[in-house]
């Protein structure tokens, strides 16, 4: 994953060759370069023009491939010139980098160059830091860096960014006697071949006047970014799948006979429990008694019986242990790899294992999954970012007394959403002086409750009251008499689909009901963009019912500010508002049955959207009758 570096970093002070690196487009690093008349200034920087080159014909010594990269940025404005002291380009741990060539064309025509350095945060990956830039509004920062890349020959580009770009060009440089699948996507042209007289495939893809994309709290980002995607033509998804599924799978007899004398310990298994519980129990077992360690060249932490030996593990070896223990009692499973919904999807005509890098457990009779490498999630739940994708499934079986292992292409399973829930319950008693004597019932569940158990799980006892009072969906308001009680706040009891209850109660002389209506999903600012779906993390529901007691001959007098009706089948919004005496009663309902939604469900979620941020606002107010 590509991430902003802190300036607290170990900086290995070796200056990087300069020269000329990009050979494959013409007019980039000029000696006597001319500035481009970029007028708008209604964004910092403008990318003028951005290059990337993956040259198969350019073998290294190590057997890895060439990444060209050009990119030459227009400064719009002050601000950008005085905020942008350097650039920090972070590679992959297969990335290392060769050459880079970098310098600012000034307004007055001189040309400074720029210091480039090779930076190590942690770890084995490099990061590139252009520094320092003396910037001012007209110029332009131009860079040029050759990569090698140790990795397979497949892989994609993002060609959008934050940044618009007036110009971005793909190229895909091949040996004659190798053939590719390619596509661009998400509006990226794909690549036309033009063949070089040595034979040489030269493809390339342009694209003009590419927009900037910002990030959203209602989509995936790097999903809706333009790119372009490559594999060799040659390869099948089958043998590299067969590879990886092995290797979580395979185990010696000896260290079998073991692993069995370890399971027969288990207190729980003396009483055999229906099989969703019996899944869970497993899997509660061995992520809370085994450490996951992130080192996976470690192949001792991956072997069962240093494992059983040391309580410690890493991602194979986590996965190989629970696989194994789940073959061990009988329960039928098979493996599945997927990416993410913030990553590049699963495809069946462009393979990639690398994409295929998230590990689940699948459970074909009860079409559910886990993930035993999510030290956060316990079955049937697992992270949300990995549901409902493309995944490729891995599973042995017997083809004329011979083990095979078969592997297709399945979607990975999603919760219905009346297994996510959100709920409120509220009983405010308002009296004479209007002092709210308030008692709160929050339930949450799915996977709502299990990101609060992740939270509750990671809190000191001493500092868990601190933590519910931030739970309190009141806002800031004077409390007195506060008092606690938690239900199911860990994963050891009961099961995982236990819900998590909180029940509070307070005196206060201030309370907002819209808030405690919306509760504590999160409020959103802004829609996507008009050619991007609405996205969310799960399917659900969220439900309030508050009930107030008035003094005896008063009456509610804004009765019409708590009434909302959004119908619709895969998600809507009802709020009803009554009274009976000095009686009143709110109930609000908002479901999401989907995760995604677009064209005519789309513009009903932004009424939903638009109904939400209303209503946090809404205060109750009271009359004598």
């Amino acid at each position: 994953m590509r991430v902003p570096i802190c300036t607290l970093l170990c900086l290995l002070c070796c200056t990087l060759a300069f020269s000329q690196i990009n050979r494959y487009v013409n007019n980039t690093w000029e000696t006597q370069p001319q500035l481009h008349h970029q007028t708008d200034t209604s964004v910092p920087v403008t990318l003028l023009k951005f290059i990337v080159a993956r040259d198969f014909n350019r073998p290294t010594s190590d057997g890895s491939h060439c990444r060209t990269i050009y990119k030459r940025i227009h400064i719009n404005t002050q601000k950008a010139a005085d905020s942008i002291s350097q650039l920090i380009i972070p590679l992959e741990p297969y990335e290392s980098i060769k050459s880079v060539d970098a310098r600012v064309i000034y307004p007055d025509g001189h040309i400074q160059g720029v210091p480039v350095l090779k930076i190590y945060a942690g770890g084995k990956a490099e990061t590139i830091r252009i520094a320092p830039l003396k910037l001012v509004p007209g110029c332009e920062v131009e860079y040029d860096m050759l990569i090698y890349e140790a990795t397979t020959w497949a892989g994609f580009e993002y060609m959008q960014s934050t940044t618009p770009c007036n110009e971005a060009t793909f190229m895909l440089v091949l040996p004659p006697n190798v053939l590719f699948r390619t596509r661009g996507s998400n509006g990226f042209p794909d690549v036309r071949d033009s063949i070089a007289s040595n034979g040489i495939h030269y493809f390339h893809a342009t694209a003009y006047h590419i927009p900037a994309l910002l990030p959203g709290d209602l989509f995936y980002y790097n999903t809706w970014l333009q790119r372009t995607e490559f594999s060799l033509r040659e390869t099948t998804w089958e043998q590299p799948a067969k590879d990886q599924f092995l290797q979580y799978v395979y185990i010696e007899k000896p260290e079998y006979k073991k692993l069995e004398k370890e399971v027969s310990r288990w207190e729980f298994l003396k009483t055999r429990s229906p099989l969703p519980v019996l899944i869970y129990q497993v899997e509660q077992q061995i992520k809370s008694q085994y450490k996951l360690i992130d080192d996976p060249d470690n192949s001792d932490l991956s072997d069962i019986n240093a494992i059983l030996r040391t309580k410690t593990c890493n991602e194979t070896g986590i996965v190989k242990l629970m696989a194994s223990v789940y073959y061990l009692l009988g329960i039928h499973t098979q493996i599945l790899f997927t990416s993410g919904k913030e990553s590049v999807p699963l495809d069946s005509s462009i393979v990639n294992i690398e994409l295929a890098s998230n590990v689940l457990i699948y459970f074909p009779e009860l079409r559910q999954a886990l993930a035993p490498a999510a030290a956060d999630t316990r079955f049937p739940f697992y992270p949300a970012s990995w549901t409902g994708i493309m995944a490729l499934r891995c599973r042995d079986t017997l083809i004329d007394k011979k083990a095979e292992v078969l592997v297709d292409f399945i979607r990975t399973p999603v919760s219905d959403y009346t297994k996510n829930n959100i709920s409120l319950e509220a009983n405010i008693d308002i009296n004479n002086l209007g002092v709210n004597d308030v008692k709160l019932k929050q339930t949450a569940g799915g996977y709502p409750g299990m990101a609060i158990k992740t939270i509750i799980g990671n809190t000191l006892i001493a500092s868990l009251d601190e933590q519910y009072n931030s739970m309190l969906p009141t806002g800031p308001i004077r409390v007195s008499g506060l008092t606690h009680k938690m239900q199911n706040g860990y994963w050891d009891q009961p099961v995982a689909d236990a819900p998590f209850i909180l029940e509070s109660s307070f005196k206060t002389d201030s309370i907002n009901i819209g808030m405690l209506i919306n509760g504590l999903v999160q409020q959103y600012v802004s829609m996507p963009p008009v050619n991007i779906p609405v996205e969310m993390a799960f399917p659900f529901y969220q439900e309030s019912r508050i009930y107030i007691t008035v003094p005896e001959g008063y009456k509610m007098a804004n009765t019409a500010d708590y009434i909302v009706d959004i119908p619709g089948t895969s998600l809507g919004y009802k709020i009803t508002c009554k009274q009976e005496g000095n009686k009143i009663t709110i109930y609000a309902l908002k479901w999401f049955k989907k995760s995604s939604y677009n064209n005519e469900e789309k513009k009903v979620f932004g009424m939903i959207l638009q109904a939400d941020n209303e209503i946090k606002n809404k205060r109750l107010y009271i009359s004598k009758s």
